[in-house]
């Protein structure tokens, strides 16, 4: 259905060795010793899919 040429889907790999990319890390300073929490930029997608469709 459709003409030729007007979808494009694509994907790309983000995370692969499942390294945790590093988006934010804060100290909770309310506690003694201050505890680290780290946030990861991409914790459970490994792939981004994409799809466009041209008019």
């Amino acid at each position: 259905m459709g003409r030729e040429g007007k979808w494009n889907f694509s994907w790309t790999i983000i995370n692969l060795t499942d390294h945790e990319n590093m988006f934010y890390t804060f100290y909770d300073t309310s506690k003694n010793p201050p505890k680290k929490t780290e946030i990861a930029q991409f914790p459970f997608m490994p792939i981004m899919l994409n799809y466009e469709y041209y008019f």
